[in-house]
């Protein structure tokens, strides 16, 4: 079985709304790292999040697929992640919008491994293993 890209979730960090937000790092076909964002659809996130290099594509369905390619993942080498998310002011678009209300908040992380897809051919064809290490967190308000 030939799979062309896999997408194994190695973090994400997720926000309380209306609905969820979060952003999953992604390894695809090549090693290719992408951050595919689950926020809300609106034109302001996804111009922000389709012009980061080297571009993206968004999917109604799931989210926003941007930067494949802007790094890369080395088999066997041990990677390391950050992210910072800054939540918009209520009402204002400063940066990606995700949230519209006072109960918005930073409900957590959820760290997991996924073969993407959802059907059987996306599965990975052997034992696949993931470790994270060194995993903290931290709200500044």
């Amino acid at each position: 079985m030939a799979v062309s890209a896999i997408w194994l979730t190695v973090a994400r960090v997720g926000v309380c709304t209306n609905g969820a937000s979060a952003s999953t790092y992604a390894l695809c076909g090549g090693g290719q790292g992408e951050v595919y964002a689950y926020t809300p659809l609106n034109d302001t996130n996804k111009k922000v999040l389709l012009a980061i290099p080297p571009g993206g594509q968004t999917n109604s369905d799931y989210g926003i697929s941007t930067g494949r390619g802007a790094w890369n993942f080395e088999p066997g080498v041990w990677t390391t992640v950050a992210e910072r998310v800054k939540l918009n002011e209520i009402g204002q678009a400063n940066g990606l919008i995700l949230r519209e209300g006072e109960t918005s908040h930073i409900k957590g992380m959820h760290f997991q491994t996924f073969f993407g897809g959802h059907t059987s051919d996306w599965a990975s064809p052997k034992d696949q293993y993931a470790w994270f290490a060194d995993v903290s967190g931290v709200i500044i308000r």
